[in-house]
């Protein structure tokens, strides 16, 4: 077995093993479109060879930028992590991450994200359950009493999907781990669909005297039987009364939902509580996001930055990236190596990768068995907290 990136005439190839492990149908026309479209494909993509050339499998690692703690950092997005069943236990898939890893390090990643089929799977090569997601369910009229009385336009397919990506990364700064995005990705990730085919809508929102949209809602038509879903995949806003118009203006169409579904709102809200009928609307965590610590210097140069702290932190575990165990004193903004020295506390990198998330409280964190405590860790907790976290993005 080898590994290599794919050429973009191997891609297809990759593309169809993906299709087959995700249960995807795909038509004849559609294949032969993506047969051209692979031909210009920019994707990182790995592939596992046997020994006589056949491909056994393959990993996308999509580059992205994410917020962390205020600062934009190279980011990886792993996906269409796949295999043919004919090649499985041959360990294509951790040779594939064996230089995956390492290349994303030296292309500066930060941190890497993963949507998981496992988490177990994916704890082999240093990921660990990043962010408890909260999915939202209620009724129309439980938002009406959110007025909206301003304007509301529906994006159609052709127009400029450039104030929709503005707004959203206006919105976006705030969030822990938010991705930025371009035009590209904007349309690519959420709006490239066909409203009346694809039953997905895009509305912009203004004041009523206003000319600069202040939100959106970006959702989908979800058939149901008695009543059909309103599933808001993405909902952005640049002030509260930006929030309270998205509720406000879902609150309109009881005549055409029975259920409006938040799939993804950030963490630190809590729709229940500020709808003012917390029976009325149903709460489910969701987790569905892994992250992984590409380079623990820099993480911790990086979220220490301005908050003062000292302390002297060990992280080991990784065997994938052995540059990233090892002793590291933070004093400040400065971080160096220092393998002499007594930790405050001893981590394995997946447990790191909990705390960099921003999704739990150090008291959590201690009760983890690759954790541990040799000193006083109140300088490390003016680091390592509880953040409002969104990740909006797929791949």
């Amino acid at each position: 077995m080898y590994i290599r990136l794919l050429e973009n005439t191997e891609k297809y190839e990759a593309g169809k093993i993906a299709a087959f492990c995700f249960h995807a149908r795909v038509s004849d026309e559609e294949a032969e479109r993506k047969k051209t479209e692979y031909l210009n494909n920019r994707d990182e993509q790995w592939g596992a060879f046997t020994d006589d050339g056949a491909l056994m499998g393959s990993i996308i690692n999509n580059h992205f930028t994410a917020r962390l703690c205020g600062q934009n950092v190279i980011c990886g997005g792993i996906g269409a992590v796949s295999t043919l069943p004919e090649y499985r236990c041959r360990g294509a898939i951790r040779g594939i991450f064996g230089e995956l890893l390492k290349a994303a390090r030296e292309r500066g990643e930060v941190i890497s994200l993963l949507y998981p089929f496992s988490h177990e799977f994916y704890r082999k090569f240093g990921y660990e359950s990043a962010v408890t997601g909260t999915c939202y369910e209620t009724e129309p009229a439980v938002l009406k009493r959110f007025m909206f009385d301003g304007q509301a336009k529906m994006w159609q397919p052709g127009e400029p999907v450039t104030p929709f990506t503005e707004l959203y990364n206006q919105w976006a700064d705030q969030w822990h781990l938010a991705f930025r995005r371009t035009d590209e990705q904007m349309n690519g990730q959420q709006m490239d669909r066909k409203p009346l085919r694809d039953r997905r809508f895009c509305w912009l929102l203004k004041p009523k005297d206003g000319d600069k949209p202040f939100a959106y809602v970006i959702a989908d038509d979800i058939y149901h039987d008695p009543a059909a879903i309103m599933n808001v995949n993405e909902a952005a806003w640049t002030n509260a009364e930006g929030f309270r118009a998205v509720l406000g203006f879902l609150g309109r169409f009881g005549a055409d939902y029975g259920t409006i579904r938040f799939t993804n709102m950030p963490t630190g809200i809590d729709l229940a509580a500020l709808s003012g009928n917390a029976y009325g609307v149903r709460t489910i965590p969701n987790r569905s996001h892994m992250l992984r610590v590409m380079n623990t210097e820099a993480l911790l140069r990086i979220m220490c930055r301005e908050r003062g702290s000292a302390f002297t932190i060990m992280v080991n575990g990784d065997s994938q990236i052995a540059e990233n165990n090892g002793t590291f004193r933070v004093n400040g903004n400065d971080v160096t190596v220092a393998e002499d020295a007594e930790p405050d506390m001893i981590c394995d990198i997946r447990a790191l990768a909990r705390m960099a998330c921003g999704d739990a409280e150090m008291t959590e964190i201690l009760l983890r068995p690759d954790v541990r405590v040799n000193g006083d860790i109140s300088e490390i907790q003016k680091v390592f907290f509880r953040r409002s976290v969104y990740i909006g993005d797929h791949f």
